[in-house]
């Protein structure tokens, strides 16, 4: 064998010293005669201690498909033969064999080669391998068949090594103490001899060289059948994480394997993408059986070597937390392996990681598991929006011990000494990762604006991430040295130190579940401040600490140092929040709490599996599954490896670039770089190539990448994949899989290419020579260009802009919207900052491209895009209209209905953005009114274009229908009369008091029913109205038809339409009611006045007398929590004369035409083009339309007038709207 075949070192032995304290588990095989898959060889000397130490970590291992050959070298002594009798009779797996004496290393490399297995493993006396030693060594020369032995180095200086011998290779083993021999074993021609020049360690696995990449759509390993299958001997379950380390998801795992290794279960711990080393020892404190894939198989290895797991393990349940890979394995796994019970532990949503993070994938993967845990309320709210079965979901509140974290006196007296705390000085403590989801950058500017404000406080940063560099460098510009001190990562002891010296515990994440830390921090009696992101405010109450929302990251580090001033001269109040917070730890979120709730919820598991059963995937379509979701992983990590080199390119570039101003700076990097002596030599023009050369490079590493994605759209694989996609609701229930699997792959160059600054020509990108210095030169970001005019030259590029893009009316908006600027030759972009779902997709598939920003370098990311674009339609965001201003370009607002739940900021928001904003396109006259009436924007600006629905859908949708069948399938009679609300199920909507107002009209027509069609947007609330009709009795008469993509069928269904909202803009599916002839009884508010004449329905006042008696959050809370007996009566009469009435008649053409999409979205059209033309927008009243009385292209602009409130809005009832005219 030469030493460039590769010879692996095990690295998984240990003397007998490196086993005390480490668990072990029955493990033995359910069949003794099934044929062994590795043979060990054993030479027995002694038979004494030392061979009955080998034998006890012999039959502990995970891997029990083995036989082991004991060969006697010499006649043993009584005693050694009972021990080798004991063993015969013990197992028939262990043979003991006579050797002639003096035969030599010859006559035992025959015995090894009789063995009957494929593999011989040669293990001497006193050797003790790890548990999973036989396992890892198997199955990595089944993935690995390049290399040709394997040889362990035991670490104790009297240990002999074992070595492993694959089929048809030899292997060598060194002995490390003089006085051992060195064995040498293998079949017939191995080559014993001096060991190979390389050695790889198995513990860290094969170096990058060595090791295979996969390759493009590799073909799977098969799994293998009945390969070591373990007797069950206690409750197993297999759990499946990312990595072995100690983040607080990995923190949170460890705890459950804790409390089931407490309990007698036997746990499996796969992780799929490494092991830290410092940390690895903590979950084999639990169990042995610890698995770290990535040491001993490859990528595509992966699906095969799971389905084996749990083939051999036989777990009864099988547990996923935070594992991408792990998500997208699910269906394969549920397909080859349905037995067991399959849970999913999820802990946070991540709106900037892949639109939700592994929330996303606990929606998108739910019918593949019979249980998801989450670890907040807030995170089964977002799970059910996206689309997540509320019933097969629970809240597992991780907690915390409060025994073992607790405040201690002569601890905090110690550590205080120690780092040189005065006992006046306040310690602020920060502990997490230093990367962008904690916001290490708005940790540093608030520290940084305590200082200045000269506070007496010390902070300390306990953590280490991708941001620690800038926060290093951040703290020495900024002479915090003295005030801020890193730590780095420190384990769980010195953490709960830290704990007990500090006072104040500073946490200002983007996003969280709910952060573990705080748990810990509330538990040692700190005072904490954190984002009330997530479902931290389930755990910190204002009575034990203070959270605060979302900002800009300035704006969060200004208020977040006023909270932190007020705490530390507030001593009584911060001892006061600190008792509080350890009492409510004490008081609800205990660790035992949390072991009863995780076993009741695994026998909750356990009933759901057993009730229903999930979709499984036909045996090919799970193949190609694995093999799709191996291929995604493996394109995100060639793309993750692109995108570092480029990163690392880009900066090398930036730094030779600034060499052209800076001549000092350019010194100071070529003596780093160990070039001193040829810095003085080279020429501005040198450095100016070598800049340039380094752009090209950035490029060409992008061509690359590109190439490689093409050559995954044009392979077999994926035309493969876009037919299962054609059939999936013939081959597999919901085809969730390839939406998530397909969309990332379709999507990665685009979104690589908005992440890079250098996907433009390189000529735009280089920087030019300035005698500026170069932070100063970085402070002036450069003007945009003017927009031409676009009178035939190119199409227009308008940028739709908006917050969140889920599921909903404005996304509907928004969407018919694009595709109307589209037939008006426009190109449109949508641009969304945070959460995407159902509508995102709908977006995808028409065409449209959805643009993302970084979450770091927002501003400067948001300026360069708008080079690329000529007008922005924001909707509902404010995000960039100062820049866009700057950029020259028009910014319009959309504003879709009164804002009467935005507390104060959002509406100073408001009316700072107004100077700026160029038009208001506002949907109604009632929107129009309160955004000048309450928000104080401008009338001048403003124009009411009413919005627009598919007449198509619902034409074809007349056409489709059998009512009386479809009518019977939902289960209603002929004599039923069913009025439909169509309308997310949240408050504002006033679904518990429609139930309440069906229950009155009930008493008097017993035939009337409701359906309630439309997404869960509040949990709680949906559940306390499906208790109150319970409660009286009409929980018969309610249809929940959830979330519909396509609707119009069931208003041809329904008898009859209701829309109890106490706030609306314009509202669609009141519109599209109006076209299916339904008779409506709606609130009298937003444009239902304009649409509803008394022909058509009943309009019912709303519980008060003006719009501006809401205003406002605290104000519009009141009115959600009232009863509100009054506007029931009126509802319930109201439904009960429009179920007495005849159908309306059709609609006039004119108003059909006026409510088609296709006409509606017109005026932006035409608004659109004035401005990118130069041209201003009409002054215009834009609460004066009335939709009835004229159609809005042909009427004449108003004078602009100020509003007077409430009369003069009804003295404008009769005026018509006012368009655009050019």
């Amino acid at each position: 064998m030469s030493s460039e075949a590769g010879t692996a070192s095990a690295g998984s032995l240990h003397d007998s010293h490196g086993s005390q304290g480490v668990p072990h588990f029955g493990y033995a095989p359910a069949d003794l005669a099934a044929p062994p898959a590795v043979s060990i060889v054993t030479a027995v000397r002694q038979a004494g201690d030392e061979l009955q130490r080998t034998a006890a970590s012999l039959f502990r291992q995970s891997f029990q498909a083995w036989e082991w050959l004991l060969i006697l070298e010499r006649a043993p002594d009584p005693g050694a033969q009972i021990i080798l009798d004991q063993y015969r009779q013990r197992d028939p797996r262990v043979r003991v064999i006579d050797m002639p004496q003096g035969s030599g290393t010859g006559a035992r490399a025959a015995i090894s080669a009789t063995a009957r297995s494929a593999y011989v493993w040669q293990l001497d006396e006193g050797a003790e391998i790890e548990p999973t030693a036989l396992e890892e060594l198997y199955w990595f020369f089944e993935t690995h068949p390049e290399c040709g032995g394997c040889h362990a180095q035991a670490p104790s200086a009297g240990m002999p090594a074992p070595s492993a011998v694959p089929p048809g290779a030899g292997c060598h083993a060194q002995a490390p103490s003089a006085g051992m021999p060195a064995p040498s074993a293998g079949p017939p021609g191995a080559m014993p001899g001096a060991p190979p020049k390389r050695w790889y360690s198995l513990k860290k696995g094969l170096p990058e060289g060595a090791r295979r990449a996969p390759e493009p759509f590799e073909s799977l390993a098969p799994a293998p059948i009945g390969l070591n299958r373990l007797a069950p001997s206690a409750p197993r379950l297999l759990m499946i994480i990312p990595r072995l380390s100690l983040g607080g998801a990995e923190r949170a795992a460890l705890e459950l394997l804790k409390q089931l290794a407490q309990r007698g279960w036997e746990v499996t711990v796969a992780a799929l993408h490494g092991a830290d080393p410092r940390w690895t020892g903590e979950f084999t404190r639990f169990t042995p059986d610890v698995l770290v894939l990535p040491k001993f198989r490859r990528l595509p290895a992966y699906p095969a070597f799971l389905h084996y797991l749990i083939a051999s393990r036989q777990p009864q349940f099988v547990l996923t937390s935070g594992s991408e890979l792990g998500y997208l394995l699910l269906p394969y796994l549920r397909s080859t392996c349905p037995e067991p019970v399959y849970l999913d532990l999820c802990h946070s949503e991540a709106p900037h990681w892949k639109n939700g993070g592994y929330a996303r994938y606990a929606a998108g993967y739910q019918d593949y598991v019979d249980l998801t845990l989450v670890t907040s309320e807030h995170l089964k709210r977002y799970i059910v929006q996206r689309g997540g079965d509320a019933a097969r979901i629970e809240v597992l509140y991780l907690n915390i011990d409060p025994e073992l974290w607790r405040p201690c006196p002569r601890t905090r007296e110690r550590v205080r000494r120690e780092l040189g705390l005065a006992p006046d000085e306040v310690c602020v403590l920060f502990a997490g990762r230093l990367d962008a989801e904690k916001q290490p950058r708005v940790l540093a500017a608030t520290l940084h604006k305590l200082a200045t404000r000269k506070q007496p406080f010390r902070a300390l940063l306990a953590g280490d991430g991708a941001e620690r560099d800038w926060v290093e460098q951040f703290i020495r510009q900024h002479g915090l040295t003295e005030r801020v001190r890193l730590l780095g990562e420190v384990p769980a002891e010195r953490l709960r130190e830290l704990l007990a010296a500090a006072d104040i515990f500073f946490l200002p994440s983007l996003w969280e579940g709910i952060a573990l830390t705080i748990y810990e921090a509330m538990a040692c009696g700190l005072a904490v401040v954190g984002a009330d992101v997530g479902g931290q405010r389930e755990l910190v109450t204002p009575e034990c600490g203070v959270l605060l929302p979302k900002r800009g990251e300035a704006e969060e580090a200004a208020a977040y140092a006023a909270v932190l001033e007020e705490l530390i001269q507030d001593e009584r109040r911060r001892h006061t929040l600190g008792r509080n917070a350890r009492q409510r730890i004490e008081a609800h979120f205990t660790l035992r709490a949390m072991a009863e709730r995780f076993f009741e919820l695994l026998e909750r598991g356990r009933t759901l599996r057993n009730r229903t059963n999930r979709p499984v995937l036909p045996p090919a379509a799970a193949r190609e599954s694995a093999a799709q979701a191996i291929e995604f992983v493996r394109v995100n990590e060639a793309l993750d490896a692109s995108w570092r080199q480029a990163q690392s390119i880009w900066r090398d570039y930036q730094q030779l670039s600034a060499e052209q101003c800076d001549g000092g700076a350019a010194a100071a990097f070529l003596e780093r770089a160990g070039l001193a002596a040829g810095s003085a030599k080279l020429s501005d023009d040198e450095r100016l190539r070598r800049a340039e050369q380094a752009g090209l490079a950035v490029c060409a590493e992008l061509n690359r990448v590109s190439a490689e994605l093409a050559s995954i759209y044009n392979s077999t694989g994926w035309r493969l994949l876009q037919t299962l996609y054609r059939l999936r609701f013939f081959v597999f229930p919901r085809g969730s899989w390839r939406e998530r699997v397909g969309r990332r792959c379709m999507h990665a160059l685009r979104q690589l290419r908005q992440r890079l600054p250098f996907d433009r020509p390189l000529a735009r990108t280089l920087p030019h020579a300035s005698r500026e210095p170069r932070t100063e030169r970085e402070r002036k970001a450069p003007a945009l260009p003017k927009p031409e005019s676009h009178s035939g030259r190119r199409p227009l590029r308008v940028l739709l802009q908006v917050e969140h893009f889920e599921q909903g009316g404005l996304e509907q908006v928004m969407l018919d919207l694009a595709a109307t600027l589209s037939a008006a030759q426009m190109a449109v972009g949508l641009l969304v900052l945070g959460r995407q779902g159902t509508a995102a997709f709908e977006a995808r598939r028409a065409g449209l491209p959805i643009l993302h920003l970084p979450q770091l370098g927002r501003a400067q990311a948001y300026h360069d895009l708008l080079r690329d674009w000529d007008l922005v339609n924001a909707h509902h965001s404010l995000f960039g209209v100062e820049l866009v201003a700057e950029a020259g370009r028009p910014f319009v607002q959309t504003v879709h209905s009164a804002y009467v739940g935005l507390d104060a900021n959002m509406r100073a928001a408001y009316r700072r953005a107004d100077p700026a904003t160029t038009a208001y396109v506002c949907v109604s006259k009632a929107a129009a009114y309160y955004a000048q009436a309450s928000l104080g924007l401008s009338p001048q600006r403003m124009l009411v274009i009413p919005n627009g629905i598919d007449l198509e859908k619902l034409d074809a949708a007349r056409a489709a229908t059998d009512r009386a069948a479809q009518r019977r399938a939902l289960g209603l009679a002929d004599q039923d009369f069913v009025f439909l609300n169509v309308a997310s199920i949240y408050p504002p909507k006033a679904q518990g008091l429609l139930v309440a107002a069906l229950q009155r009209a009930r008493q008097h027509n017993p035939h009337l029913k409701l359906a309630l069609l439309g997404p869960t947007m509040d949990e709680a609330y949906a559940k306390s109205v499906r208790e109150q009709a319970e409660r009286l009795g009409v929980a018969d008469a309610i249809l929940w038809l959830g979330h519909r993509p396509d609707p119009q069928q069931l208003y041809m269904l329904c008898d009859a339409f209701v829309l109890p909202s106490f706030v609306e803009g314009w509202s669609l599916s009141l519109a599209e009611a109006l076209y299916a002839r339904l008779p409506i009884v709606a609130t009298e508010v937003g444009a239902s006045a304009d649409l509803v004449d008394p022909q058509r329905g009943r309009l019912v006042p709303p519980p008060y007398a003006s719009i501006l008696d809401i205003d406002g959050a605290e104000s519009f809370a009141r009115l959600l929590a009232k009863e509100q007996p009054q506007f029931v009566e009126n509802l319930s009469a109201a439904m009960l004369a429009v179920s007495e009435c005849a159908a309306p008649p059709p609609i006039p053409p004119d108003l059909a035409r006026r409510l088609d999409r296709r006409y509606a979205y017109q005026g932006y059209v035409r608004l659109f083009e004035s401005l990118a033309a130069g041209e201003h927008a009409t002054v215009a009243q834009p609460w004066a339309s009335n939709l009835h009385e004229a159609d809005p292209s042909q009427c004449a602009a108003l004078d602009a007038q100020p509003a007077a409130g409430p009369g003069a809005r009804k003295e404008s009832q009769n005026q018509c709207s006012e368009m655009i005219a050019k």
